[in-house]
Parts: C-alpha cells; sequence; structure tokens
C-alpha cells in the first residue's frame, strides 16, 4: 500500500513538471507610446536566453487613434512581412532587457488596419498603424512598455502538489 501512494505521487510529480515544461509563457504587455495607451496579452513559445516568441494574443489599444480591440497576426519567429506588406516584424519579445521588443516588434490587425509596436532603444518605443492607405505613427522616445509574465495554471498545480505532500507528511508525524 505505502508503495502505492509513493508510486501516486511520483506520477502526479512527474505529470505536473511535464505540463510545466510544454506549456507556453503568458505576457500581459502595457505601454504608452506617443499618446496611444493600452494593454495587450500574449502566448508565446521560448527561444532560450530569456527570449520569446510571441504565437497568439490580443491588443487593447484603450487611448490614442486606434482605440479598439486587435489580434495578434501569426507569424516569426523571424523577420516576416505583414498581409498588407506595410511592416516587417518577427513578434519576438526580450523578457529580461530593455527595450523588450526589437526593431521588428510585434503585429496586430483587425478592422482593416495593421498595428505595428517596436522598439528603438532604451525606454524608446514607435507604435505605426496602417489602414491600407494611411500611417498613423505614434513615435516617442521616451516611453513606457512593460512587460509582466503571467503564472501558469501548470506551475500552480507544481506548487498545490507539493503542498499536499508536505501537509500529508506533517498530519501523519502529528498523529504518531
Amino acid at each position: 500500500m505505502r508503495k502505492l501512494r509513493v508510486l501516486a505521487i511520483f506520477v502526479s510529480l512527474a505529470l505536473s513538471a511535464t505540463f510545466c515544461a510544454a506549456s507556453p509563457q503568458a505576457f500581459l504587455f502595457t505601454f504608452d507610446i506617443g499618446g496611444n495607451q493600452g494593454t495587450a496579452s500574449l502566448l508565446s513559445t521560448s527561444l532560450g536566453g530569456g527570449n520569446y516568441w510571441a504565437t497568439s494574443g490580443t491588443l487593447n489599444v484603450t487611448a490614442g487613434a486606434d482605440i479598439g480591440t486587435y489580434s495578434l497576426i501569426a507569424g516569426g519567429p523571424s523577420v516576416f512581412t505583414s498581409p498588407a506588406g506595410a511592416f516587417n516584424v518577427d513578434n519576438v519579445l526580450y523578457s529580461s532587457s530593455d527595450p523588450v521588443l526589437d526593431v521588428y516588434g510585434l503585429l496586430f490587425g483587425g478592422g482593416g488596419l495593421e498595428i505595428n509596436i517596436w522598439g528603438n532603444g532604451p525606454g524608446d518605443y514607435s507604435f505605426y498603424s496602417w489602414d491600407g492607405s494611411t500611417y498613423n505613427v505614434g513615435f516617442a522616445g521616451p516611453s513606457t512598455v512593460s512587460l509582466q509574465p503571467v503564472p501558469e495554471p501548470a506551475s500552480l498545480l507544481l506548487l498545490g502538489n507539493g503542498l499536499l505532500i508536505l501537509g500529508r507528511t506533517i498530519r501523519k508525524k502529528m498523529l504518531r
């Protein structure tokens, strides 16, 4: 019976660790660039070294010329051209550096617009949109951009398993 419990605990921890390693990293991206403000929720895949490739996400622009909600246009991590041909982008994030975006940045689209947010250097970002005929340029130097990792459910599952095992062990010792 004891061997069965130990095996069950081991399998549970192994599965939790597998889900942690396999799950994408979520980020909350906030920005204030030349009057354009908002947030983006991004799911990404690790490229190693603190670099991530944004694979899906939503941009919510709350102030500026292009207020609305837009979806990440899939592509990358190597440089690609936007569907309308207005931008060259790579959708790569640098979580441990300033800027957190390179000169290609992130590409979002919806409602006939393409939006490119990219980094020019430390604390310096640009927000450009293209409606098919006109660019809206929100270039600003110093800008505020923040990239925060969001804890994933698999990590919480691993922590919960650890706490459960610790609690059961303490309870057994107290009952003896």
